[in-house]
């Protein structure tokens, strides 16, 4: 939201005689369940995180790395992925907002794509899907720390 609000102007693309405001094409409704529907994934992965780490200098290393993790689906913007096959990076949880995001965008610009879901059905799934690996990190968790 505070990209949108502070430096959506520096968000554009010219083609030609043509200018596209990237986040303009995004609702300040949009980015509020964006941001909601985003935020799911920080407890699952502190609760991976804590269940798997043996000692601080470890959960730093996990952390760190789990950077990656972020980036994953962003996979989904090369060409490889534009039909079914971006459904492969389904299975990590924050694919599903971010394919939402860059839906929109990909919308400003006039690109469509027959195998896209909308927007909320994209968080509908994002919400479903992390809510559910959230209750599996937690049994995880719990279970690892013999409390349950």
């Amino acid at each position: 939201g505070g990209i949108k609000l502070l430096a959506s102007d520096q968000y554009i693309i010219v083609v030609g005689t043509t200018t596209i405001h990237l986040l303009d094409s995004i609702s300040w409704g949009q980015v509020v369940l964006f941001a909601l529907v985003a935020s799911l994934v920080v407890p699952m992965i502190a609760l991976v995180i804590g269940a798997i780490a043996k000692n601080k200098v470890e959960g730093f290393a996990f952390m760190k790395s789990s950077g990656l993790i972020v980036m994953l689906p962003l996979l989904s913007m090369l060409t490889t992925f534009q039909d079914w096959k971006q459904y492969l990076l389904g299975i990590i949880p924050n694919f599903w907002t971010m394919k939402a995001l860059l839906n929109q965008i990909y919308l400003s610009m006039g690109q469509t794509n027959d195998s896209d879901l909308s927007f909320a059905m994209y968080m509908i799934i994002g919400a479903v899907y992390t809510i559910f690996i959230g209750v599996l990190s937690m049994k995880f968790f719990l279970k690892k720390q013999n409390l349950k």
